[in-house]
């Protein structure tokens, strides 16, 4: 290995751990910590005192043993964003780990995914979600925001009359991998908060904007999942950070704290809005699975979605 690509890896674990030592992890979830991790390339695996030769881990897992310890290994070439971000990234992963050390029990099934609905009505419900959603997030006001808050009920109650429980795997994912999101948008505000906001703007402004996020149900759930722990912490909405023995998703957890006048409101099929552009998300959803996805094909789809939510 070169001496040019190990002082390289080197200053780069450096620059990381250096961010990372601004997070005050268990303010951000409780008993939450920093994990031991690794750096890899091809050649080399910064450890946090020595390099390795790459060749001496033969399973380049997310975890590995090195030595009594265990390391979240971290692909180097991750590492082109600025450091901030990379750094963030890096405490999302560590989330995982952290999830799984508290035995996590609201795993998504793959197989229940398969159920997921795949249709024009459900997936312009989802996107008025997202956009009452960002709307709260990005406002101000918190009168504004609790309103916000309601109208993504609103519109999340319409799609559990529709589909029940073919929506379980999506808020599982809300759950499992918007924590994860959550503390990495968290970490980065300790790190920059001018990251930070930019990260939030983007998330907010994809959610509604980017018609290929709308159907990539993971990402999209990760992104709703951490905006919802966000809204909550801004509503003083006590949402349950306890993860052993908790079978409550982020959403179940969020519902629990509406006044009995919302309740009653939710129950009243008078709130329901009528749908009138299925065939426009039908439309954007056929071309999404054919693969026609050019550059101009995309702006015009982008257009299609800001029409729809009447931004």
């Amino acid at each position: 290995m070169s001496a040019q690509n190990d002082t390289k890896i080197r200053q780069l674990y450096s620059d990381i751990d250096e961010e990372l030592n601004k997070v005050p992890f268990g303010c951000i979830w409780p008993r939450f910590h920093k994990f031991d991790y690794a750096l890899y390339t091809k050649e080399l695996i910064c450890l946090p005192s020595k390099v390795i030769p790459a060749n001496l881990v033969q399973n380049k897992k997310k975890l590995f043993d090195f030595e009594g310890k265990r390391y979240i290994l971290w692909n180097a070439k991750h590492s082109k964003a600025p450091i901030q971000d990379v750094a963030s990234d890096l405490v999302h992963k560590m989330f995982h780990v952290f999830q799984y050390t508290r035995n996590e029990m609201r795993i998504p099934d793959e197989k229940k995914g398969l159920n997921y609905p795949d249709n024009a009505k459900n997936y312009y419900l989802k996107l008025m979600e997202g956009y009452f959603l960002s709307r709260a997030i990005m406002t101000k006001d918190t009168e504004e925001k609790r309103a916000c808050f309601f109208d993504f009920l609103l519109k999340r109650k319409q799609r559990m009359k529709q589909y029940g429980e073919d929506l379980a795997f999506e808020y599982y994912i809300e759950t499992v991998e918007g924590s994860a999101e959550y503390c990495g948008l968290k970490a980065l505000s300790y790190m920059s908060e001018e990251r930070y906001w930019k990260k939030l703007k983007e998330c907010c402004y994809h959610m509604v904007h980017d018609s290929t996020l709308l159907f990539n149900t993971g990402q999209y759930a990760a992104y709703a999942g951490a905006l919802l722990l966000l809204l909550a912490e801004c509503l003083q909405i006590p949402v349950s950070k306890e993860i052993t023995g908790n079978k409550l998703t982020i959403f179940e957890e969020c519902c629990k704290y509406i006044t009995e006048e919302e309740k009653m409101e939710l129950l009243s099929d008078e709130c329901v809005a009528s749908i009138s552009s299925e065939e426009t998300i039908h439309k954007l959803y056929e071309e999404y699975i054919q693969s026609q996805s050019g550059s101009n094909q995309k702006e015009k789809k982008d257009d299609e979605l800001l029409r729809i939510c009447r931004i």
